[in-house]
């Protein structure tokens, strides 16, 4: 187990960059001294401050932090749907700027479907946005459907199906055109405990099964540690990072790892970086 501190936090391939601040690194995804402030009518709110991290390429990280406290703003800016005030972002070796980055999936707490469409229809949506063959992804979406458990369900209406089931076909949509980047805000947040840790489960087999780089946002520190090869602790607005968690667990995991001594000894770990009581 190992935990870093915030101002510890260095890129490890610094020495390796060039002018443009990433080439040489080995990371999918890279925050250099990010800053974000809102500006309302009642003044500026700033939700980042100081953000460095290198997330490796095929590596699962998630971040753990206070509500409210900037959490889905890195999201957001990792994907491209906010500019940092201060810093840079790369994305697969490309500077994040005007436009979003390519090959990325997002899957949010909400399941965002389109409620009167089937669950295959909802699954091939980004192949009609994209314009890519639809014959490949239909049989594409048939294969992720099958692999999250909704063999059968191909042709159900998205609004006759229950909250995990939507979220798994959320999932299955993400994956649809195999990004290298997998962005989860949250995303299994508003199930109950034992479709989570269904949820879990198939999250792991699916990314095990074509590795990629995954960036999780959960405010479950035993989620975070049971899924992930680092957690990421962030503090109250304005988010900085106050540690990462090495989870140095074996893989593959399933639910009897949660009954572990080693588990529990991250889970405290991360609690007393939030400053929770054991």
């Amino acid at each position: 187990m190992s935990t870093i501190g915030a101002r510890d936090v260095q890129l490890a391939t610094a020495d390796r960059t060039t002018s443009d601040g990433f080439a040489g690194s080995s990371a999918m995804v890279r925050l250099e001294r990010v800053d974000k402030t809102y500006e309302s009518r009642r003044g500026a709110v700033q939700a980042a401050r100081d953000i460095s991290l290198e997330v490796a390429d095929r590596e699962l990280v998630s971040i753990v932090g206070p509500s409210g406290g900037g959490k889905t703003t890195i999201l957001k800016l990792v994907a491209g749907l906010l500019r940092p005030t201060a810093g840079t972002i790369w994305v697969d070796g490309n500077r994040v700027e005007a436009d979003p980055p390519q090959g990325i999936g997002m899957v949010f707490q909400a399941p965002v479907l389109l409620p009167w469409r089937s669950a295959l229809e909802n699954v091939t949506l980004p192949a009609r946005i994209l314009r890519l063959d639809m014959g490949a992804a239909r049989r594409r979406a048939r294969e992720l459907l099958e692999q999250v458990g909704l063999t059968g369900f191909n042709d159900r209406r998205v609004y006759e199906l229950s909250g995990g089931m939507q979220q798994r076909i959320s999932l299955c949509r993400a994956l649809l055109h195999r990004p290298r980047l997998l962005l989860m805000d949250e995303p299994f947040g508003a199930v109950d405990e034992l479709t989570r840790e269904s949820l879990n489960d198939q999250l792991l087999a699916l990314w095990q099964a074509d590795a990629k780089t995954v960036v999780f946002v959960t405010h479950s520190i035993e989620e975070a540690v049971y899924l992930s090869d680092r957690v990421v602790v962030l503090s109250p607005r304005p988010s900085t990072i106050l540690g990462i968690e090495t989870i140095d667990l074996p893989r593959p995991r399933d639910g009897s790892l949660r009954l572990e001594p080693e588990f529990a000894a991250h889970v405290r770990s991360i609690r007393a970086s939030l400053g929770l009581a054991a």
